[in-house]
């Protein structure tokens, strides 16, 4: 939603800007210039701190609510369709747009060039109009699931093409502000390339007021609309149909946790962006107060401008919260994620610890085709190994094989758990030669 980023009339107060202040109040006092530097050099380095970790906590928390819809086959409904999509503009945000508007903060001059001083509040005001018009679809959504459930819901497929449509709409409400962004060269004590925000003439306060209200107001109004006449129906009506009291507890109690989930993703954006909206206001339709920056006004901007990018990082700490599916997904993929770490720190020892004076050694096995087993495809990663190979119909089912392997003479005894090995198979066509790892293998002088 900050439309203005690029304005020099909101461009937070970088040094250059502070020695030009300097230079034009006669009254200054030169003495505290050292404490001026030092308390810039710890202003830049929070600056730093506070959206690396935005950038950090956004990139895993959406690329995790993806991955977890992605993978999920009870995630296929179009509420999660819609939710996967608020995680895509949020990470979109984080990643094409927050790292640029911290350079652009810490650094006097644009160095990107006149295509990302267009794209990048492109992609920043894309991504609000994305991320409030997909809140106002689910909230459409849900209150035709529950004002009238027995009609056929919204399938996934239909739920993508709204999606298409909004990313659409979103472009082209965009595409003023992308388009009166450009390079312009500033003297101050030397020449600078800045990135600037110029409208024309009497439409800076149009535009400012068709932002604000199609980004803010009037998305975020109808959903606050729809989730009040929601939560008057959910909390009043009965179930339908014959059913327990155990059944009507518990489906009253999984509808009030969704709606609830659900509103509280509303009402953490419309707090995040409320500041830096009322920001722009009072900037816009009252120059006067921003005639001559101050040190307040960037550190204001600082903290609205901060409030909103962190929008992008709360909405899956809320799904694991409040909705067991995507808590279960998360813990499964953290799981997953330590089994692999260990793993590699396994082998890394392994390799480590393995000599090259080693003894040859065969071993034989008998595998057969109805041997093979499923290794559990709905993690996130897999801890097994299976090794396929094709052999002649023909033939017969069970058939042996030798590995040469390599094994220090100190390990016969004990519980080897990675070997190098090398099949030699006579019943291969070209005898091919497969390595991989074996794990777990006992092995016995």
């Amino acid at each position: 939603m900050d439309i203005f980023l690029m304005n020099s009339t909101t461009d937070p107060l970088n040094l250059t800007e502070k020695i030009k202040l300097m230079t034009k109040n006669r009254t200054y006092n030169w003495n505290s210039t050292f404490e001026s530097a030092s308390s810039t050099s710890n202003r830049e380095s929070l600056i730093i701190a506070f959206y690396g970790l935005i950038i950090l906590i956004s990139i895993f928390g959406n690329l995790l609510v993806c991955n977890i819809v992605a993978r999920n086959a009870k995630m296929r409904s179009s509420t999660y369709v819609f939710i996967a999509n608020l995680a895509l503009s949020d990470f979109m945000m984080t990643v094409l747009n927050i790292p640029f508007n911290v350079a652009r903060i810490l650094l006097n001059d644009w160095p990107f060039g006149s295509f990302m001083c267009s794209f990048v509040p492109l992609v920043q005001i894309t991504s609000v109009y994305v991320s409030t018009f997909t809140m106002t679809c689910i909230a459409v959504d849900r209150y035709r699931i529950i004002s009238k459930p027995l009609e056929p819901r919204l399938r996934s497929i239909q739920a993508l093409k709204i999606v298409t449509c909004v990313w659409l709409l979103a472009i082209v409400l965009s595409l003023p502000h992308a388009i009166f962004n450009r390079i312009e060269t500033v003297f101050t004590f030397r020449h600078l390339v800045r990135c600037r925000t110029l409208y024309p003439a009497n439409m800076s306060h149009w535009i400012t007021l068709i932002a604000v209200f199609t980004q803010y107001i009037i998305p975020l109004s109808i959903t606050g609309v729809l989730y009040y006449l929601i939560i008057v129906q959910v909390w009043s009506r009965n179930s339908l149909g014959v059913v327990t009291e155990g059944q009507r507890v518990s489906q009253a109690r999984a509808k009030k946790k969704t709606i609830k989930m659900l509103v509280l993703v509303v009402v953490l954006f419309a707090i995040c962006w409320l500041p830096l909206n009322t920001f722009n206001l009072i900037r816009e339709f009252n120059a006067t107060a921003f005639t001559q920056k101050s040190v307040a006004h960037s550190t204001v901007f600082f903290i609205c401008h901060w409030l909103a990018m962190s929008s992008v990082c709360y909405n899956p700490f809320i799904y694991c919260w409040l909705n067991e599916h995507f808590r279960a997904g998360a813990l499964s993929c953290l799981l997953c994620m330590k089994n692999a770490g260990r793993h590699m720190s396994d082998n890394f020892k392994s390799t480590r610890s393995s000599r090259p004076n080693s003894l040859p050694t065969t071993i034989s096995n008998d595998f057969a085709d109805e041997s093979n087993q499923d290794s559990g495809n709905d993690s996130c990663c897999s801890n097994a190994v299976t090794i396929s190979s094709k052999s002649d119909s023909k033939k017969s089912k069970s058939h042996r094989e030798t590995y040469d392997f390599d094994v220090p003479l100190r390990t016969f005894s004990k519980k080897t758990t990675q070997a190098s090995l090398q099949t030699h198979s006579d019943s291969f066509r070209c005898n091919p030669k497969v390595e991989t790892t074996l794990v777990n293998v006992d092995i016995q002088d």
